[in-house]
């Protein structure tokens, strides 16, 4: 009798641990999104077009023209410096006295020539400026009211837009000259000439301007002396000219213009560069700050069939071109990447959302570095939840979105926003240094590649969103984490009287046949994902109708 009970009991439990073990899983959805980061291709190029002359003579002018090229892909501002030198490139040997034997006249060999003539007779080599695109501000004039250069006068930053400014035009104690571009050189432009030509003075002369004979009396005889006439100025002859024009170049970014073109000019122009800078920053510059050109990005989990898709304006869905959310494929040094998401709930459905960042198996080291030198901050409907690299984990305990990490409880109709902000490391140059990142440990940890090397490289990262449903409709009450849904079950009354019910017939408890009752296989197992609070609960029901069978058959025993 007492085992025909249990195999009821057994029997009555086993249908309610299959019915747990039904309604029971990890994640209701998944859906990864690829989501990519590429560098700008940054490329500047200095082009001219000049032949040197095989022997320069004053007065002889020759074509130089000089400008700036942008072949890559991001915008850009330049600033150029121009110096120009003349070294003795051999000695020119004069008899300076009757009698005397020949020496070197000053400059010697290797020695640099005063780069202006005496007097009022202006520069050895005239360098000729395109007057149209080239302005000298007026209070950086050397004369009074008039260009020395020859140059245009600019009363303001403005005037001199679209073109290139001087703010001084006495060169400093390098002979050097500095014009800003008061513009922006956009990918594939250039910039206008600011040399269209280079002139050697005619006023500057030739180190022996000739010779003179005279006649020295001896006792009896005359004798004839010739010597060589030196010029009182130094001569160009003999001599080689330099003109130099080095330019800088800054992505169009505000900090950057900052950062880089920083002043150092002389005591009268050092202010005026300043204020030139700042208005370069404010005013051509863009403000640094990019924000995606996808809009209306959205994780929704629709009515219709249930489903959790991504959706984005004006592109397709859940595709690697770009269109997903948080791609950027022109990042510039130093500049600020933003974009969002919502969160959507269009279901009559409950769920919780969980993300995690999975870092991808990609070909090359440089890839996953360029991710670390990507910081990346995570806010979740304003709150900071993440604030490291694109690898998405800095502190395993505290920061570290590798982990799945949950995002909150969405009722049905409700929704919530994702807001991401990258900035690729400014310390990004063409200069090819060796890069290094902080991985908080306090030491730098030397990276794969050198600064130029990850120009142009694109790098990827996914992002795993995971919904679970949830059929009670309640907000979850504890912290976070994976967990599964909770499922309320009303099982089927126990039997009140002696009678059960098989195919129909009425059959009294003491007759159901014998049976093997599987007791090990409804125990729960080493890995099995049941709830220990459902098998508890089902453990103390089995409990209870254990009494109540052992109350009825004690019962009955008294009434017969």
């Amino acid at each position: 009798m007492r085992k025909k009970n249990i195999a009821l009991l057994g029997a009555v439990s086993l249908g309610l641990m299959a019915l747990v073990g039904g309604t029971w899983a990890a994640w209701t959805q998944e859906l990864t999104a690829g989501n990519e980061f590429r560098t700008a291709n940054y490329s500047t190029k200095l082009e001219e077009k000049f032949q040197s002359p095989d022997d320069w003579q004053p007065g002889v002018e020759t074509e130089k023209n000089v400008w700036l090229s942008n072949p890559g892909e991001v915008p850009v501002l330049t600033k150029a410096v121009v110096s120009q030198s003349w070294v003795r490139r051999e000695d020119v040997l004069a008899v300076t006295e009757p009698g005397g034997s020949p020496s070197p006249v000053k400059p010697l060999k290797g020695e640099s020539y005063p780069l202006t003539l005496g007097g009022d007779d202006g520069y050895a080599a005239l360098i000729g400026f395109n007057t149209s695109a080239v302005s000298v501000l007026r209070q950086g004039l050397q004369g009074d009211g008039v260009s020395l250069l020859g140059l245009p006068i600019a009363d303001s930053f403005e005037d001199a837009a679209g073109g290139w400014l001087l703010l001084d035009e006495t060169p400093d104690e390098n002979g050097s000259w500095t014009f800003y571009y008061v513009g922006v050189v956009e990918p594939k432009g250039r910039t206008p000439h600011l040399i269209e030509s280079v002139t050697m003075n005619p006023k500057a002369g030739n180190t022996v301007l000739g010779k003179k004979t005279e006649y020295i009396k001896h006792e009896d005889t005359y004798e004839q002396v010739t010597i060589d006439l030196v010029n009182p100025e130094p001569g160009y002859d003999s001599a080689t000219y330099t003109l130099t024009v080095s330019m800088t170049t800054v992505q169009a970014t505000r900090d950057a213009v900052i950062d880089v073109f920083a002043g150092g000019g002389r005591a009268r122009s050092e202010a005026t560069e300043q204020i030139l800078v700042q208005y370069l920053a404010d005013n051509i510059a863009g403000t640094g700050i990019f924000t995606s050109d996808r809009t209306g990005k959205s994780l929704r989990f629709n009515e219709s069939g249930g489903t959790m898709e991504y959706t984005v304006k004006g592109a397709g869905s859940g595709t690697e071109d770009g269109s997903w959310f948080m791609s950027f494929t022109d990042m510039v040094p130093g500049g600020t990447y933003i974009d969002e998401m919502t969160i959507e709930n269009h279901s009559r459905k409950n769920f919780d959302v969980f993300m995690q960042v999975v870092p991808r198996n990609q070909d090359t080291v440089l890839k996953d570095d360029l991710l670390k030198l990507i910081t990346m901050k995570v806010y979740y409907n304003d709150q900071k939840i993440y604030d490291g690299t694109a690898m998405g984990a800095i502190d395993p305990e505290s920061n570290n979105m590798q982990e799945e990490r949950p995002l909150g409880y969405y009722a049905a109709g409700s929704s919530g926003k994702i807001r991401v902000e990258l900035q690729l490391s400014k310390d990004l140059t063409l200069d090819g240094e060796t890069v290094y990142y902080n991985d908080g440990s306090g030491v730098p940890v030397e990276l794969s590649g050198t600064t130029s090397e990850y120009m142009g490289v694109l790098t990827k990262i996914d992002w795993k969103f995971m919904v679970q449903e949830r059929s009670d409709g309640r907000r979850p009450g504890g912290g976070g984490g994976g967990g599964g849904s909770t499922t309320t079950i009303t099982p089927d009354p126990v039997p009140t009287t002696t009678l059960t019910t098989i195919d129909g017939e009425e059959v009294p408890l003491a007759l159901i046949p014998d049976e093997d009752v599987p007791l090990m296989g409804m125990l729960p197992q080493t890995g099995d994902e049941q709830p220990i609070l459902l098998a508890a609960a089902l453990l103390v029901l089995s409990g209870t109708m254990m009494i109540f069978l052992v109350v009825i058959r004690r019962r009955r025993r008294r009434e017969s």
